[in-house]
């Protein structure tokens, strides 16, 4: 079994998947989970070290797709998990630009991005590391919907220098020397503010219409089932399962093969 998935996966032929999914640890697990490469297809994962930080969708995802080193005629589809949908819609976009067929977009439980859930991440960033004290430090119009569309990187900014400086502090009250502090205390802070800007990204979308199609895959209580801004047309296929087990469902696997053939059937 080994041998044969082995083959499948080098197969010149085999359809090219885009995946644009946020590597951090999460209880939903990753499209990774869902078994791509067995069902035939070629998969290329965006999301690999070091993360974007650009705070706004298209630069996002032009910086993801900077590093591809193959060609983008390959092309088959473009799938996210939730708020990434908004950047694989701008990747699917700026493929369109460079003059290849739209693709279509494969969507995972995903939904518009609000303002109020972007402030809250962000405050609760802050509090997870210092309390409702180092929350409050930032400004609520620094975190503001208004601020985060118009003026991202500052707050961003604002809220990694908080971060720092609260954690190199508590590092130097046992008597550590700050040099020593911030080595320590910066790749945990950029661990944070990543995902912060990940998510600003998803916020500052312009949902650009790219002439291709989107299938969206939902779980059994996802509540957003609208057409999907900017695609031509949207189809829902909703799975009888929970949100936690969307991205190991095999009904969920055969969704996208129904779209976008592998010529392998699904199989775990």
């Amino acid at each position: 079994m080994h041998v044969q998935e082995t083959e499948e996966r080098q197969r010149p032929d085999a359809p090219l998947l885009l995946v644009v999914d946020y590597p951090g640890r999460r209880s939903a697990g990753h499209l990774a989970d869902l078994g791509l490469e067995q069902a035939g297809f070629a998969v290329e994962y965006l999301m690999t070290a070091p993360l974007p930080t650009a705070p706004r969708a298209r630069q996002y995802a032009r910086t993801l797709l900077a590093r591809r080193g193959s060609a983008t005629s390959r092309v088959a589809g473009v799938l996210a998990f939730c708020m990434a949908g908004h950047i694989a819609q701008e990747v699917a976009a700026l493929l369109r630009e460079t003059g290849e067929p739209p693709v279509p977009l494969v969507l995972f439980d995903s939904g518009p991005s609000v303002a109020e859930d972007l402030e809250d991440e962000c405050r609760q960033a802050l509090s997870l590391q210092g309390g409702s004290r180092l929350a409050d430090s930032v400004g609520r119009d620094t975190l503001s919907g208004k601020a985060l569309r118009e003026r991202p990187e500052a707050s961003l900014a604002a809220v990694r220098g908080a971060l720092v400086e609260f954690a190199v502090s508590a590092y130097c009250e046992d008597g550590g020397d700050r040099a020593e502090a911030l080595e320590t205390v910066l790749p945990l802070v950029d661990g944070f503010t990543d995902w912060l800007a990940h998510l600003t990204a998803a916020f500052n979308a312009a949902s650009p219409g790219w002439g291709g199609d989107v299938l969206h895959i939902v779980s059994r209580d996802h509540t957003v089932t609208e057409p999907w801004p900017g695609a031509r047309r949207t189809t829902t296929v909703r799975i009888d399962c929970a949100r936690d087990r969307l991205l190991r469902s095999e009904a969920a696997l055969r969704a996208v093969t129904s779209l976008i053939p592998s010529g392998t059937a699904p199989r775990r």
